[in-house]
């Protein structure tokens, strides 16, 4: 079973550059951050996106950007949602692919003022306010209790994901 979140965005132009720039800042000797090339053009919009993928121990997290305008608008969006960027992992996915799935979130929510993150499986029984975050802080919070109760402590503090405190290394 896969594991969805979803950045939702304000921005009348989406904040390509900047984005990109985010998910590059996970590249590392154990992390390798592709993007899709060419890039797509969406003639609603009459913007340009890529698609990226990033895989680290044997896990691959994809991640998608869409408007979310017209008859494509999902009802989690918030009101004033112009698109949505769609973080998905696998069943079977590492501690380090769920990290980041849970790290690209909060960087989104300190970088890009107005974004609103959502959590549809968590959204089952909750409501949409219950489900969404839209300030770092709060984000951090669930993150940091979900991915916590990952597994073994030590292997958490071991693989660099938290400190040996239980903060995790956002």
């Amino acid at each position: 079973m896969s594991y969805d979140l979803t950045i939702f965005f304000p921005h009348a132009e989406f904040p390509a550059s900047a984005w990109y720039d985010l998910l590059a800042s996970f590249r590392s000797s154990e992390c390798e951050v592709s993007f899709e090339q060419p890039i797509r053009f969406d003639p609603r919009t009459k913007a340009s996106v890529m698609d990226c993928r990033i895989a680290v121990d044997h896990s691959l997290l994809g991640i998608g950007v869409d408007a979310e305008e017209g008859p494509s608008r999902r009802s989690c969006a918030p009101q004033d949602a112009r698109w949505g960027a769609h973080l998905s992992t696998t069943m079977g996915r590492s501690f380090r692919a769920f990290f980041i799935q849970h790290a690209v979130p909060y960087h989104a929510l300190v970088f890009f003022p107005g974004v609103t993150v959502h959590d549809c499986q968590y959204h089952v029984g909750r409501s949409l306010e219950a489900s969404s975050w839209s300030t770092p802080e709060g984000w951090l919070a669930i993150a940091e209790r979900r991915l916590w109760s990952m597994g073994r402590k030590e292997n958490l503090v071991d693989h660099g994901l938290f400190h040996p405190d239980g903060r995790i290394r956002f």
